[in-house]
């Protein structure tokens, strides 16, 4: 997350987890929206996640998914711009 907040920032922020995604949170910070993403490490290869970031990778090269702006290198971690509408902000908990 270092890469969108400067870690002095990082207390600052709110994660909320969006209803029936158990490993997908929503934050904010300088008033832009973000998802962050916990790739399934337990039932998953790193291969697989692999594949997944890519197949991202060409929705957003196809202008079908949101802008990917982070991933770490074991691909456990995915970062992207949040699209959201109202009807999603009301499935956002704390």
């Amino acid at each position: 997350i270092s890469t969108i907040v400067p870690p002095e920032a990082i207390h600052n922020i709110l994660f909320k987890s969006l209803k029936g995604f158990f490993k997908v949170f929503f934050f904010e910070f300088n008033h832009q929206k973000f998802v962050l993403k916990r790739l399934p490490v337990e039932k998953e290869p790193p291969e697989r996640r692999r594949i997944e970031i890519e197949t991202h990778k060409i929705g957003v090269e196809l202008e079908i998914t949101p802008k990917l702006l982070f991933v770490d290198e074991n691909f456990l971690v995915m970062i992207i711009e949040f699209i959201g509408n109202d009807m999603v902000k009301n499935d956002l908990t704390v």
